[in-house]
């Protein structure tokens, strides 16, 4: 299985930010032991940069995952009792087309993994139900199945 069709990335391709200037304000009470403890009811004004992101479409592309790791995770609730879920993480590739991807599997675009993602699917499908929550995902939404 795989994506094939339009596809939309949205990222910072220009490597431009935006910078602004932020204004932090620490308590009076922090701790002894706080990090910026010494600060504790100044104000000080920092410069803190934000990426621009710009988006770049794609008509063709072929999508793989790759990769599917699925664990098994607990938590305790606020009643005290360990509550059991799943968290997955999975990686995929972008290929200029799926005649590229068939010449070189290994002559991507890009990939990614993602990661912590909440799994919720039958652990016999774990590669649909990953397929799945891609298409969701803004940009990957023009994608359609190729089996």
């Amino acid at each position: 299985m795989a994506l094939i069709g339009k596809l939309i990335n949205y990222d910072n391709h220009t490597d431009e930010f935006i910078e602004q200037e932020v204004t932090l304000e620490y308590p009076a009470d922090l701790a002894e032991d706080h990090p910026d403890y010494d600060k504790r009811g100044t104000t000080e004004v920092v410069i803190g940069k934000t990426e621009v992101i710009t988006e770049k479409t794609y008509d063709n592309v072929y999508v793989n995952i790759n990769q599917v790791t699925v664990n098994r995770m607990f938590m305790i609730n606020e009643e005290g009792n360990d509550i059991k879920y799943y968290d997955m993480q999975y990686t995929y590739w972008v290929y200029e087309s799926r005649e590229e991807y068939l010449k070189n599997p290994k002559n991507y675009i890009w990939m990614h993994a993602t990661v912590n993602e909440k799994y919720e699917g039958d652990h016999g499908n774990m590669f649909e139900y990953a397929y799945n929550q891609l298409k969701k995902k803004p940009g990957f939404e023009y994608l359609q199945d190729d089996i």
